[in-house]
């Protein structure tokens, strides 16, 4: 089996376009502001384990090396360890899970995204509930969740830059990362309160820091810069238009959209009626607010999170349709999710906890191995 780095990749024009979220690495942040989260007990990995299946050889295993793609969110909380005083340094340890997950999935023919699922956030160590914001609760302790660049947040975007910098140095050379996800899902709190700033109006202003940040060190790989109001491709025009203007020296910036069909569109993959329907028409249609705003500016994106249950009505034809809109427009998309953590009924989930994989996978899996000269939309 023949596997090619990412430059042997990108030299060949043989860019994946199917790939999937792999669980675990990212789960339970807030862990991390109270004590130093452990693997396997407050989150998880899809790197071999002995207790575990092998999740990526259910998708990858018949691909004899043809490329895919897998989104892997991390926890920035849990990579970088600050000092109080405005500084930081990397978890060595978590640096190195994260590596031996990259190097699993490349081992299959795959290539990683790093993203960082943190929706423009930081969970610092609170002293007991705070009223109208989100905390968790953990071992006694408490996690407030603060809006990075707010004053309660010990992150601001000049900080992030230069973990971001960090981390790229750390995984710049793995053959097996395709590229950088600058931030998950980024939105406004609505009535929670989120520290008196505009968390959607700082992310627009600060995301040209960030791939300036990495590009200091990489002008080789992807980054994506992930949209507004938790990156919905239906509203992106309304709300992440301003994200139009970026610029990058290498030219491999990509948009980052998500959308689930749940609740005509507006669920955000929660599926809290289990016995809805989905439009697949209506549904599919949601993700053209997006993709032809990529096509009216010039911009090339992909689809970072989709998904559901294959017993839902009208799901399966979903699926079909719209892998089908993101082959015609050379899109790489991720379905959400793949790996350990969750149970075998998550509406979202993609296998079991042997690793078998759920019918949700069949569009996916028809496809997976195939390739595009360049992302689109084109």
């Amino acid at each position: 089996m023949s596997i090619k780095t990412f430059d042997q990749m990108a030299a060949a024009g043989e860019f994946p376009l199917i790939g999937f979220n792999a669980a675990g690495l990212g789960n339970n942040p807030y862990v991390d502001a109270i004590t130093t989260a452990s693997l396997d007990t407050h989150y998880r990995t899809i790197a071999p384990r002995g207790h575990q299946p092998d999740y990526i050889k259910s998708y990858a295993g018949g691909l004899n090396g043809k490329p895919f793609a897998a989104r892997l969110p991390f926890a920035g909380e849990r990579i970088a360890i600050l000092d109080g005083a405005g500084g930081f340094s990397l978890r060595q340890g978590y640096v190195e899970e994260i590596r031996k997950a990259i190097r699993h999935v490349h081992s299959w023919g795959g290539y990683c995204l790093l993203d960082m699922h943190n929706y423009a956030r930081w969970y610092v160590r609170a002293s007991g509930p705070v009223a109208g914001r989100t905390v968790q609760s953990f071992g006694g302790g408490y996690a407030l969740w603060t809006a990075i660049g707010a004053p309660d947040c010990p992150v601001d975007y000049p900080l992030l830059a230069r973990i971001w910098t960090a981390i790229v140095q750390k995984f710049k050379d793995e053959p097996g990362v395709l590229g950088y996800g600058l931030m998950n899902e980024p939105h406004n709190a609505g009535t929670k309160a989120d520290g008196g700033v505009n968390v959607e109006a700082l992310w627009t202003a600060n995301a040209q820091r960030l791939i300036n940040a990495v590009r200091t060190e990489d002008s080789q790989h992807f980054i994506t810069v992930a949209g507004n109001a938790f990156s919905t491709a239906l509203h992106w025009p309304a709300r992440s238009d301003a994200l139009k203007n970026l610029t990058d020296p290498a030219d491999r910036l990509l948009y980052e959209a998500h959308q689930y069909p749940d609740k005509e569109g507006g669920g955000g993959g929660k599926w809290t009626v289990a016995s809805e329907s989905v439009s697949y028409r209506d549904r599919v249609a949601d993700w053209r607010p997006y993709v032809d705003w990529l096509k009216a500016n010039g911009k090339r994106g992909i689809a970072g999170e989709f998904g559901g249950p294959d017993h839902v009505p009208g799901m399966r034809t979903y699926f079909t349709e719209l892998h089908k809109y993101f082959d015609a427009n050379h899109i790489l998309r991720f379905q959400w999710l793949a790996g350990p953590g969750d149970d075998d009924d998550a509406p979202n989930g993609m296998d079991r906890n042997d690793g078998t994989l759920k019918p949700n996978t069949r569009s996916l899996m028809a496809r997976i191995g195939n390739t595009t000269t360049a992302y689109g939309p084109r």
